[in-house]
């Protein structure tokens, strides 16, 4: 049968003991457990302004602001690890309110935790914690696919498809 499949997990960005809404990166090569912490800085000059290299970086969680939906995520998270973050928050300013707004990542290696916050939280977060220390975690639990037909019945290696013969 033809199937849908997702990353299920989940993910937590905590700065000042306060835990910030967020989503992780579907869809990349990545362990299953992915942790850093660091002060955070701000590196929106990677989409912005289109630099490969975000200076000042190094050991840091770097918060990056896009407002455009046509992002290669693969070689945003690569300027990042390049840059030497040790984490990545992408600020989709497109998406005012609604952490969801994590793309797919091409099945790309991804070695650091990326992670997605809403526009408004990423606002706050630009003029209030710059240089504050921040806590990025991403679990990756496994795989959950869903068959593709207009009932959207769940199906994986475990839980077989049934209904039609394909």
């Amino acid at each position: 049968c033809r199937m849908h499949c997702d990353d299920i997990g989940r993910s937590k960005l905590v700065i000042d003991d306060i835990e910030i809404p967020s989503d992780f990166m579907h869809l990349a090569i990545q362990e299953s457990i992915l942790a850093a912490s660091g002060p955070i800085i701000d590196c929106s000059d990677l989409i912005r302004l289109g630099v490969d290299i975000c200076i000042g970086a190094r050991d840091k969680v770097c918060l990056v602001e896009a407002n455009t939906k046509n992002i290669k995520y693969w070689d945003l998270s690569q300027k990042a690890e390049d840059s030497g973050c040790v984490a990545l928050i992408l600020n989709a300013t497109y998406n005012e309110t609604n952490s969801k707004a994590c793309g797919f990542h091409s099945y790309d290696e991804l070695g650091i935790p990326f992670v997605c916050i809403s526009s408004n939280d990423g606002r706050r977060i630009r003029t209030s914690t710059i240089g504050k220390i921040a806590s990025v975690e991403v679990n990756i639990l496994g795989q959950a696919c869903q068959k593709d037909s207009p009932r959207g019945s769940i199906c994986s290696e475990k839980i077989l498809c049934s209904g039609e013969n394909e």
